[in-house]
């Protein structure tokens, strides 16, 4: 009996298919498998399920926001016990447990070209104390599933009367609460 060649003169192996059709199927299978993970995993699994390997649901979060630069009738817009959602899911965030005010600094130039920082009668610091439940995976803080919780990032926010955004000043969080 006579022994067949691994490689024949075309480049077949076993003279039956070709390296190149092998290698084509092989990155097609692959794309295939990486689309079907893409496209099938659920979205929430990246924000804490309760599996145990370093992710928990339903921590207890509290958060500070700062609003500089607010008129002052926005005080009364915002008040205790309001409740926050997220503009684009409309998800809950939490409620407001305190409400602060501070006096608000603008740099002013003078009629003799000196630049001044002055407090303005127009607008104040506003800060918001925020309670609300989230989820924690590896360290990272998700406020309702969805709004992930970073020192000074912006944090939108919706209510009734006001559409803005704060800027997050500190943050705490309590698992199992």
């Amino acid at each position: 009996m006579k022994k067949r060649p691994l490689f024949d003169a075309e480049g077949r192996i076993f003279g039956l298919i070709s390296v190149v059709d092998i290698l084509a199927v092989l990155v097609v299978l692959a794309l295939a498998v990486m689309l079907i993970g893409r496209f099938t995993s659920a979205p929430t699994s990246h924000y804490g399920n309760t599996d145990g390997q370093g992710s928990s649901n339903n921590a207890k979060m509290t958060c500070e926001l700062r609003l500089s630069g607010v008129r002052k009738s926005t005080i009364d817009a915002i008040q205790p016990g309001d409740v926050l959602h997220d503009p684009e899911t409309g998800n809950v965030l939490g409620t407001v447990t305190a409400v602060r005010q501070e006096p608000y600094f603008q740099l002013v130039e003078t009629y003799d070209g000196r630049v001044l920082e002055l407090e303005t009668e127009d607008y104040i610091v506003l800060y918001l104390t925020l309670e609300g439940t989230g989820t924690v995976v590896d360290g990272h803080c998700y406020l309702s599933g969805a709004a992930e919780l970073v020192h000074n990032a912006g944090l939108s926010f919706v209510t009734p009367y006001v559409n803005t955004v704060g800027t997050l000043v500190s943050f705490s969080y309590e698992v199992g609460a």
